[in-house]
């Protein structure tokens, strides 16, 4: 892969600035604050692009730092670069409001973005490429992200031999779900469904012992309500019989009572007829008599004194006559009179004597019923209409008693129709029963299921991380091999054994031991971190050359160490070094080396 040209539109400091690269070593020089490290952030943006960041990553804020400087609206560039023989231009607007980025082949204008970066980084991720072949300016060494990376990469050529295995990632999602089926709860879901299959075994057991009960309760009221109604039907039959019977018999009772009373209405009216008669015959027969004395006294004697007086006594003598003769017509009329209504009298006391004897011998029945129906010592008249009023009550009681018996059937019906419901739900209710049997059984089959799937994962998660804790004694050993091949190189032979640890620990091979980098000169160290990161882009990425861009990095070194190392980074073919830097040493020595370079001037 290399870089061969840079424009940039408005970024930082410049505007429309060209700066041409090629292969081999290129050495970009400019004095402090020429933009060395202006163009070393354009890359970087152009490759991975450029947000703006907030709150604290806001202090590694590229967008800000080289926003354009002549307050353009327009904050872009483009790039060229050709990898394994196609050319392809990448342009970006790096304006959060009007971001745009393009990667096009050159040739056939195939769009070439792959997950938002050109696709010929493949898995270069920025921030591999930040602790790998792009050396900032007093940040060579790497940081923790990186060792973290590599101990990933080397556990998953230690498991795998592929380097596009992610170990860490395939722990993380191993772990994620393994978290997930225990978020499941199952064996919650088992306990909750358990309790309610038993609520439904006890609930079964209860309609069960319902059903029986109503069963008995049904059967035990149709018994006595059969019982009680046979008697009443008996009792009443028997009262209501003779009811009708003293009904009838009383009926003619009254009727002779009435015959009675109207006999006896007659004898009164005829014996005070007969009186009247005879007062008004006396009445009659004096008037006339008187009328004829008076008469008979004018026609004799004329009007005179005399013959007053005289017709007063005729009329006193005659009244006298007539009282006494009065008295014998009316003593032989009355005689006669009563004669014949003797015979009447006989007659009628002969009828009333049938009549009250009919009476009697009726109200001795009634009274011989009622002393059966009640313990009275003296039944009379009043007593018979009170026996009528309680036998029409005891009538509207066994009314009553028979409504009360269809409201209590009717209950029974509506008791046993809620019985039926209950039984009906109880039906349907037992497929639910059944759904949440084969749901209980498939529940603990998942359970199951679940329970050997995380056993598996954690043995899976076990071996890889056994694995990860033995990748020092396996491909580690690779790593550290190109190391100590670099820094063979870059020492021309005086570091030529060297190891990392898991944690990135660095230590040299140094007079039959083992010393920790630190513990050596600056100039040292920076060597060290250059061959780590070299032999670190080789394991990455064994069959890509990438470009190695070095920002200020030698500046610890003294001209021999930079020497060796400027010689090295020249044999290495097929290979782009960019070098920024203000000293003129590194000039110097490609010069006196006679190697060659591509000079740009900032």
């Amino acid at each position: 892969m290399i870089i061969k040209q840079l424009v940039m539109k408005n970024f930082g400091k410049f505007t429309y600035r060209d700066i041409t690269l090629r292969d081999g070593i290129n050495v970009v020089y400019g004095p402090n604050e020429a933009g060395k490290s202006t163009v070393h952030s354009f890359i970087r943006g152009m490759l991975f692009g450029m947000d703006k960041k907030r709150g604290r990553a806001s202090k590694d804020n590229l967008y800000e730092k080289y926003k354009t400087w002549e307050g353009s609206t327009i904050f872009s560039g483009h790039m060229k670069v050709e990898d394994e023989g196609i050319d392809y231009d990448v342009s970006r607007v790096f304006n959060s409001s009007q971001k745009e980025f393009q990667c096009v082949d050159c040739r056939s204008g195939r769009d070439c973005i792959v997950d938002d970066k050109p696709e010929f980084l493949g898995d270069i991720t920025e921030n591999r490429y930040r602790n790998t072949i792009s050396n900032e300016q007093t940040k060579s060494r790497v940081d923790k992200d990186l060792a973290s990376e590599l101990k990933n990469y080397i556990a998953n050529l230690s498991t795998s031999k592929d380097k596009e295995v992610d170990v860490s990632y395939a722990l993380q999602e191993l772990n994620i779900k393994k978290r997930t089926i225990l978020r499941k709860n199952t064996a919650d879901d088992i306990t909750i469904i358990e309790k309610k299959v038993q609520e439904d075994r006890e609930e079964e057991l209860r309609l069960d012992d319902i059903i029986k009960e109503s069963r008995e309760v049904r059967n035990k009221l149709k018994e006595e309500a059969s019982e009680k109604e046979e008697e009443t039907i008996r009792i009443i039959k028997e009262y209501v019989d003779e009811y009708d019977e003293i009904k009838q018999i009383y009926g003619e009772l009254r009727e002779l009572e009435d015959s009675k009373k109207m006999s006896e209405s007659v004898v009164h009216k005829l014996e005070g007829k007969h009186k009247s008669t005879s007062d008004k015959t006396f009445a009659l027969i004096v008037g006339v008599i008187c009328c004829l004395g008076v008469l008979l006294c004018f026609s004799r004697f004329g009007a005179g004194l005399a013959s007053i007086f005289t017709s007063v006594l005729v009329i006193i003598i005659s009244g006298a006559i007539l009282y006494l003769f009065n008295d014998k017509v009316t003593t032989l009329l009355v005689t006669k009179e009563c004669e014949r209504n003797l015979k009447h009298e006989i007659s009628d006391r002969e009828n009333r004597d049938f009549v009250n004897n009919g009476i009697i011998e009726k109200q001795n029945i009634i009274l011989d019923y009622a002393k059966r129906i009640c313990p009275l010592k003296d039944v009379n008249e009043e007593e018979m209409l009170r026996l009528e009023k309680e036998i029409n009550v005891l009538k509207n009681q066994v009314e009553g008693h028979m409504y009360n018996k269809e409201k209590q059937d009717m209950e029974i019906k509506l008791q046993l129709e809620k019985y039926n419901l209950q039984i009906d739900m109880l039906e349907k209710d037992s497929e639910h029963r059944r759904l949440r049997k084969k749901q209980l059984e498939e529940l603990k089959e998942t359970y199951n299921n679940e329970k050997q799937e995380v056993d598996a994962l954690n043995i899976a998660m076990d071996a890889i991380g056994e694995l990860s804790k033995n990748i020092h004694f396996s491909v580690s050993g690779e790593l550290n091999d190109l190391i100590s091949k670099y820094c063979d190189i870059l020492t021309w032979g005086k570091y030529s054994k060297v190891k990392v640890d898991n944690e990135f620990n660095i230590s040299v091979f140094s007079e039959d031991r083992y010393v920790d980098i630190e513990k050596l000169s600056i100039g040292t160290i920076e060597q060290m971190y250059l061959a780590v990161r070299l032999a670190v882009s080789d394991l990455f990425w064994p069959n890509k050359h990438l470009p190695i861009i070095l920002d200020e990095s030698f500046v610890f070194y003294d001209n021999d160490r930079l020497k060796s190392t400027l010689k090295a980074l020249s044999q290495m073919v097929n290979r782009q070094i960019i070098i920024f830097t203000c000293h003129m040493r590194e000039l110097q020595i490609l010069e006196d080396e006679g190697i060659e370079y591509n000079y740009v001037e900032l």
